[in-house]
């Protein structure tokens, strides 16, 4: 029998979203803390990232997530849809995964594997930073 993975980089970059989201929330929208927008663009090797996640954290956990069109552009959501994020200090972490088979064997999972170099998803190693004014931003991420 044939059957989809349950684990594939769609459902892992689900969790990796929602996790970031949960961490931010802060009860009914009207009880929110402000946002300004935040917008960028991802480029890896000069040519646009697309399907790409863009995480913006900081230290105290909240933070702000997007992901990348066909022309590497984000916007950051933190409560709803497309909202930004808050003023601050950000590191930024960006992951791309290769789309998994649709179809695998029963009970076999495949291990996800990175489009970008894996320093890029992780705050410690990826040396990106984002300052966040209280105009909002536009930010360039240019990986190599």
């Amino acid at each position: 029998m044939v059957q989809t993975a349950l684990f594939t980089p769609g459902w892992m970059a689900l969790a990796f979203v929602g996790s970031v989201l949960l961490g931010g929330c802060a009860g009914p929208e009207s009880e929110y803390p402000p946002t300004v927008p935040v917008e960028g663009t991802v480029t890896y090797q000069g040519q646009p990232l697309e399907g790409a996640l863009v995480a913006f954290k900081r230290t105290d956990g909240k933070g702000a997530v997007g992901r990348t069109d066909a022309g590497g552009r984000f916007q950051l959501t933190t409560y709803t849809t497309n909202d930004g994020t808050e003023v601050g200090s950000y590191q930024v972490e960006i992951v791309k995964y290769e789309p998994a088979p649709e179809e695998l064997p029963e009970g076999v999972t495949l291990p996800l594997k990175p489009e970008i170099p894996e320093r890029y998803g992780k705050a410690s190693t990826s040396q990106l930073e984002a300052e966040v004014t209280a105009d909002g931003g536009s930010f360039t991420f240019d990986l190599k």
